[in-house]
């Protein structure tokens, strides 16, 4: 339902064919971050609430949304697993969990984000190292205005 509203700007009254398979195989497959079994059943779970959605009379077309999960029900899966639709939190998670980092450990992750932060900053850098113990980003928040200057002008 986030991804609906946040994404299509639909509420569930207005879902449709179209923004069930945007958010199911371009926003899920980018934005979630799970182990591949988990993609396996989606559809199945989706189609479940779906099918709740219509009993309830929050929306009137479920047979219509039902089948359209049926038919993108494999494609959700293979999406979503493949790293080329992955968004760039997803990527970074899945490499954690690639290099054996717990993930629901803050301290690790936050480690692991630092470290892959500086390693790409350093090769950005021409080989100009940056030391993990020196943050490049502190004081900088996710609101903050800031001004870069390129080498080439």
């Amino acid at each position: 339902m986030d991804f609906m509203h946040n994404y299509e700007y639909v509420r569930p009254k207005d879902w449709n064919s179209y923004n069930i398979k945007e958010v199911c195989l371009n926003i899920v497959p980018r934005k979630i971050t799970s182990d591949s079994e988990i993609f396996e059943n989606y559809g199945a779970v989706i189609r479940q609430f779906i099918n709740f959605l219509g009993n309830k009379d929050y929306i009137k077309n479920s047979s219509e949304l039902v089948k359209t999960v049926t038919l993108i029900d494999k494609e959700i899966a293979s999406a979503a697993n493949n790293p080329n639709n992955w968004g760039m939190a997803k990527s970074m998670m899945m490499g954690a969990q690639e290099s054996g980092i717990d993930v629901s450990n803050e301290e690790e992750l936050q480690k692991f984000i630092f470290s892959k932060n500086a390693e790409l900053l350093s090769k950005e850098n021409q080989g100009k190292v940056i030391p993990l113990s020196q943050d490049p980003f502190k004081g900088i928040g996710r609101n903050h205005k800031i001004t870069v200057k390129y080498e080439n002008g």
